[in-house]
């Protein structure tokens, strides 16, 4: 979404399009892992143990969504590094 959101801002001339998207990534990566910790391991452990909700979580309703196979259609023209960067922007969210 983040590359997305700010595509408007992508400047040709200043970087070919998948420098531009990698950058993006890497920025959003260290953000991630600059972010101060406030929960412990062990608390998510246990928050996850105690959590049984039956409602399908987000991931679940976009995996079963008509988008979802429109972009896994466009994911598929994509190379595999490509596919990984695009991934990875969105598993750090």
């Amino acid at each position: 979404m983040n590359i997305c959101n700010h595509a408007i801002d992508y400047r040709a001339h200043a970087s070919a399009p998948m420098t531009w998207m990698t950058s993006i990534v890497r920025n959003r990566a260290l953000d991630q892992l600059r972010r101060p910790r406030l929960e412990s391991s062990d608390d998510y452990e246990v928050a996850i143990e105690t959590r049984h909700d039956e409602t399908p979580g987000p991931m679940e309703k976009l995996l079963n969504s008509s988008e979802a196979k429109i972009l896994a259609r466009c994911l598929e023209q994509l190379s595999g590094q490509q596919r990984q960067t695009i991934a990875l922007a969105f598993t750090t969210a």
